[in-house]
């Protein structure tokens, strides 16, 4: 199965925008602030598939969240969960 690799995305545009929806860019920095305390307060459900190509980068994503103490559960699904099929399975399961 062929994985494909990402670049840059926003061919080398890069501002507050996109730092702020991108999770893995912005908590490394985030200090003991009203932020963390609401990012505590909510439910986070990660799932991504063993064969997705974003899978190391959830992976990483579970590890700041943890760091920073924030609640969340990873949940690796076999093969690629990145499609319609499993995000059907997948609803029921966490909404």
């Amino acid at each position: 199965m062929k994985v494909e690799v990402f670049g840059d995305l926003f061919d080398g545009y890069y501002d507050d925008s996109i730092y702020f929806h991108t999770p893995t860019h912005f908590l490394p920095g985030l200090g003991a602030d009203w932020r963390l305390e609401r990012l505590r307060e909510i439910d986070i459900v990660l799932t991504i598939g063993d064969a997705d190509p974003f899978l190391d980068n959830k992976r990483y994503l579970s590890r700041l969240l943890g760091e920073k103490n924030i609640r969340h559960q990873l949940h690796i699904w076999d093969g690629r969960a990145h499609r319609a099929g499993a995000w059907r399975k997948m609803a029921p399961l966490y909404i």
